[in-house]
């Protein structure tokens, strides 16, 4: 759900898009995880467009400060992180590329020095996996 708060101020429900980029990230790790798992391309679509218009109520947050809830990195930003590194590499990277705030802030946060030790990490335990 998005709701509209005094002066502009705009949120997108942690359960809408979390849902949204959980979906579309799922589909698209099957085809990582095994071969013979198949990746449903509806499902996909269908979740890549809502996706889309997420990210535009972001972009527009995004143009009146540099994170989400405002000047500073807060939980509101760190919530965001694991579904933006693994949507960072599948072709949904092209909607978050399309959009010049979101992707500024996307590679901040997935940069900052604390989520990439975080994340090599996480590349270490899901290589010992395979």
């Amino acid at each position: 759900m998005i709701s509209r708060l005094g002066k502009g101020k705009v949120v997108v429900s942690g359960r809408q898009r979390g849902g949204i980029s959980h979906l579309v990230k799922f589909q698209h790790l099957k085809m990582e995880i095994s071969s013979y798992l198949e990746t449903d391309n509806t499902i996909v679509e269908e979740n890549e467009a809502k996706l889309a218009k997420v990210l535009d109520v972001y972009e527009a947050r995004l143009a009146m400060s540099k994170y989400l809830a405002g000047e500073c990195f807060t939980l509101a930003d760190l919530h965001h992180m694991p579904a933006l590194q693994y949507l960072m590499r599948t072709k949904v990277k092209q909607l978050i590329d399309e959009r010049p705030h979101v992707s500024t802030w996307c590679k901040d946060v997935l940069t900052r020095p604390a989520w990439e030790k975080v994340w090599a990490l996480q590349e270490k335990r899901l290589k010992g996996l395979n």
